[in-house]
């Protein structure tokens, strides 16, 4: 949410830019503006990790960290900025809110896996927002290719790594994880990231895709254990016993495969629950 108060006549210019990204800033200052009235954009950049910048109505626009600023050769000393030609720089803060059920998905997920946060923001607002859902391992100011190092890091030392994601700057990590989760609000290039794609903007529904994979890998490696068994009871069997039918063992077969596709049945309907 932007806590800023931007005047209108700024709000119409970062509004008209920000319409063509899907970063959290570019909805917030969406939300904020909420006209229908756009100036027209020419030479639309953005920078991962950094920013966006353009002319609208005429004029240059600049959007983002210091480092895109750097590039203009400006000096400022927020941690986001704004630019407007003939207007000037001025500093820009949101408020980061929490949706009500992130902390109860966080204590969950907490007690089977390890909780890392990777951000772009600034390291203050990063520090807040975990302070408050009990976080104690994040990074803040990453850029995509830092965030790659971390994940990198992470899966050096064996773990295996689930990542969600909803931004451009995610979309590199999300490809090079384990597991990926992307939202369905996000740009194609990250939904194509994605191992699994968020469809209603519930994040409880990371819980449910998380049960889902779980149950479904469980029964995959129940329903192979069950047929090696299987076939190194009855194979050895129907071989040296000779007057064995062969009814008997076309019979045993289709009881076996029965029995698999039963059991995966019922991984259907028992998690339908989390659907």
């Amino acid at each position: 949410t932007l806590k800023t108060k931007i005047p209108y006549e700024h709000l119409i210019y970062l509004a008209s830019i920000e319409k063509y990204n899907d970063h959290p800033i570019a909805k917030a200052i969406l939300n904020a503006y909420n006209g229908d009235k756009f100036y027209d954009v020419n030479d639309f950049e953005y920078i991962k990790g950094e920013g966006i910048r353009g002319f609208v109505n005429g004029r240059k626009v600049i959007i983002g960290n210091k480092k895109i600023f750097e590039r203009e050769n400006m000096k400022i000393t927020y941690d986001l900025a704004y630019y407007i030609e003939n207007f000037g720089i001025f500093e820009i803060e949101f408020i980061d809110e929490i949706k009500e059920n992130a902390k109860n998905l966080i204590k969950i997920l907490k007690k089977n896996y390890k909780i890392i946060v990777l951000s772009g923001d600034s390291y203050e607002n990063v520090k807040n927002v975990c302070r408050e859902l009990d976080i104690k391992e994040f990074y803040a100011n990453l850029s995509p290719f830092d965030k790659l190092k971390v994940l990198e890091d992470v899966k050096s030392k064996g773990n295996r790594v689930l990542y969600i994601g909803d931004g451009i700057n995610d979309a590199i990590v999300l490809s090079k994880s384990d597991l990926s989760i992307a939202v369905s609000n996000a740009l194609d290039i990250v939904k194509e990231s994605g191992d699994i794609i968020l469809v209603k903007n519930d994040i409880e529904n990371i819980y449910n895709a998380i049960e889902l994979s779980r149950i479904a890998s469980n029964k995959m490696r129940w329903n192979l254990f069950w047929t090696f068994i299987y076939n190194i009871i009855l194979i050895p069997f129907a071989g040296f016993y000779s007057h064995f039918n062969p009814i008997w063992s076309a019979i045993a077969m289709a009881l076996s495969d029965i029995f698999v596709v039963s059991n995966a049945i019922y991984n259907w309907t028992s998690s339908k629950k989390f659907v």
